[in-house]
């Protein structure tokens, strides 16, 4: 981290503190969700990327967006959950599938997937599945690394319906 200017923004439920010098927020944010959900594995996209290439023990993948972020593109695969999920509608919806598989969550950064699997680990829920991550740094540092995306219509061209506050999280600009 880079002596800088910090400023201080609040953005959803806590603080977030970017470098004023020009670096991608990115960086700070990932520290931030681990530091701020140490029960929660985070996983970076190489691995997670090594483990969906196994087609026999692949993790079963959550985006935990809105409906909006998830049609503008999303991984291969992903299985659509809205963040405010609650935890018995997650059981009863996903406790066949979750039954000893590794489970991954992602969104945006990393926050409000975080929230959801420490939320579904408190209450119990996922005590089935083989293990639970967080993608470190969400689908923008998984897009950033120039791993693809999907959408439900033609080919996605962004990952997220963007305003000029989350651009900033962004390194490559779409």
């Amino acid at each position: 981290m880079t002596p800088a200017r910090w400023i201080l923004w609040l953005v959803g439920r806590g603080p977030w503190v970017f470098p004023s010098g020009g670096e991608n927020p990115l960086v700070f944010v990932e520290e931030f969700v681990a530091r701020r959900f140490p029960s929660v594995a985070h996983v970076p996209p190489a691995t997670l990327a090594e483990q969906l290439s196994a087609a026999e023990n692949a993790p079963v993948l959550f985006d935990v967006r809105t409906r909006e972020e998830f049609a503008a593109g999303h991984i291969a695969g992903a299985i659509h959950v809205a963040p405010d999920l609650g935890s018995a509608t997650f059981a009863r919806r996903f406790g066949d599938v979750i039954a000893g598989r590794a489970i991954v969550f992602y969104c945006s950064v990393g926050m409000r997937s975080s929230r959801l699997a420490e939320r579904l680990r408190v209450a119990q829920v996922i005590g089935r599945a083989a293990s639970v991550a967080n993608l470190r740094g969400g689908i923008f540092r998984w897009d950033d690394e120039g791993r693809p995306i999907t959408a439900a219509g033609p080919a996605a061209t962004r990952v997220h319906p963007f305003s000029r506050f989350w651009q900033r999280f962004r390194t490559i600009r779409r």
